[in-house]
C-alpha cells in the first residue's frame, strides 16, 4: 500500500511539473508574440508640420517613414500664402504605422472672388499678379488695345470686366493700353459705298468718333454710305470726329435710323456697345472706346427688334425699333 502510495504521489508530481512547464511555455509564446507586434519598428509618431511650407512638410513625413495626401482650398487671411499646410490628419503626436497616411490641407492662396482693378498698373505688373493670384480663373485677352493718352506708355487705362466684377470661374479680361502722349494721326480710308454695318464696325474699331446722319433722297435697297467728311486721304486725329451721310431708305420690314450715345469726360476711354436682340440671343452691332464724346450710331433692323447700349459692360439703355 505505501509503494502504491508512493507511485500515485510521484505521477501527480509529474502532472504538475508538467502542466507548470506547459503554462510557461504558453506564457513565453505569448509574450514574445506582444513583443514582436509592439516592435517600435512598426510604429512612428506622427511630427507636427502644420504651419510649415508643402516642400518642408513633405520632407519630413518621408523621414518619418510616411506618405502623403494632398488636397488644397482657398483662404480669406492674406497670411496664410500659397503652399502653407493649414491641417493635418492625424494630428501631431499620434501614434501610427510606419507606411501610413497624413492627409495635409494646403493653402490655396487668398480666394479671389471678384476681378481687381488695374488701372493704373503696367502690363507687366498686371500679368504677374494675374499669374500669381487668380489661379486660372482671370487671362488676359489678346490682342492688347493702344490708345493715345496722358498716361505713362505701357500704362493701363481700361480694363473689361471692370473692377468688382463677380468671378464663378475662368474668365477672360481685355486691356486698354496708354501709347502716350504721341502724335495720334492717320490716312483716313474711304468708307464710300460701304453697307452701313461695315462701315460702323471699321469706325468703331479705330476707335474714331463718328456720326452718322440720314439725309437726302430715298433710295432703294439696303443702305451705304453716300459720303464722308473729312473725304478718304484726309489726316485724322483722335479728336476728329468722322461724318457719314446715308441716304434714307424705304422698306415694309426694316427700318433704317440712328441713335444718340453721349459719352461723358472720364480718366479713361469708356467701352461702348450695341447689340441687336435677334432670335433671342445678343448680336453685336459695334463695340468702341471713347470719352467726351457724342456719338451718332445708325442701325438698320426690323420692326420690333430691341437694342442695347452698354458702357464697360452695364446697361445704359435699351429700345424698340419702330
Amino acid at each position: 500500500m505505501a509503494e502504491e502510495s508512493n507511485q500515485v504521489s510521484s505521477k501527480i508530481r509529474w502532472t504538475i511539473i508538467g502542466a507548470l512547464v506547459s503554462l510557461f511555455m504558453m506564457v513565453s509564446v505569448a509574450g514574445m508574440t506582444v513583443l514582436a507586434t509592439n516592435n517600435p519598428k512598426d510604429e512612428t509618431i506622427v511630427p507636427k508640420v502644420v504651419g510649415l511650407t508643402l516642400s518642408e512638410a513633405m520632407i519630413i513625413l518621408q523621414n518619418s517613414d510616411l506618405n502623403t495626401e494632398i488636397t488644397t482650398r482657398f483662404v480669406e487671411d492674406p497670411q496664410y500664402e500659397a503652399g502653407l499646410v493649414l491641417q493635418q490628419t492625424p494630428v501631431a503626436g499620434t501614434y501610427t504605422k510606419v507606411g501610413n497616411m497624413v492627409k495635409l490641407t494646403v493653402s490655396a492662396g487668398l480666394a479671389i472672388s471678384h476681378v481687381e482693378n488695374f488701372i493704373g498698373l503696367k502690363i507687366e505688373e498686371a500679368r504677374t499678379t494675374i499669374v500669381s493670384r487668380y489661379n486660372g480663373l482671370l487671362n488676359i485677352k489678346e490682342p492688347l488695345i493702344y490708345l493715345v493718352s496722358q498716361e505713362p506708355e505701357g500704362t493701363i487705362i481700361g480694363q473689361d470686366p471692370i473692377p468688382g466684377t463677380p468671378l464663378s470661374g475662368p474668365t477672360p479680361i481685355s486691356f486698354l493700353i496708354s501709347r502716350g502722349m504721341v502724335e495720334n494721326s492717320a490716312t483716313l480710308t474711304s468708307y464710300e459705298g460701304l453697307a452701313i454695318e461695315r462701315a460702323l464696325t471699321l469706325v468703331a474699331q479705330n476707335n474714331l468718333p463718328f456720326k452718322f446722319i440720314i439725309e437726302g433722297e430715298n433710295v432703294d435697297g439696303h443702305p451705304v454710305v453716300a459720303s464722308q467728311t473729312p473725304k478718304a486721304g484726309a489726316s485724322v486725329g483722335r479728336d476728329d470726329v468722322i461724318q457719314f451721310i446715308v441716304r434714307p431708305t424705304v422698306s415694309k420690314d426694316m427700318i433704317l435710323g440712328v441713335r444718340e450715345i453721349n459719352i461723358p469726360a472720364h480718366s479713361s476711354p469708356i467701352k461702348v456697345e450695341m447689340y441687336a436682340i435677334i432670335d433671342n440671343r445678343e448680336v453685336l452691332l459695334f463695340s468702341t472706346y471713347q470719352q467726351d464724346v457724342r456719338l451718332i450710331a445708325p442701325y438698320y433692323q426690323p420692326v420690333g427688334t430691341v437694342i442695347i447700349i452698354r458702357a464697360n459692360g452695364q446697361d445704359q439703355g435699351r429700345f424698340t425699333v419702330q
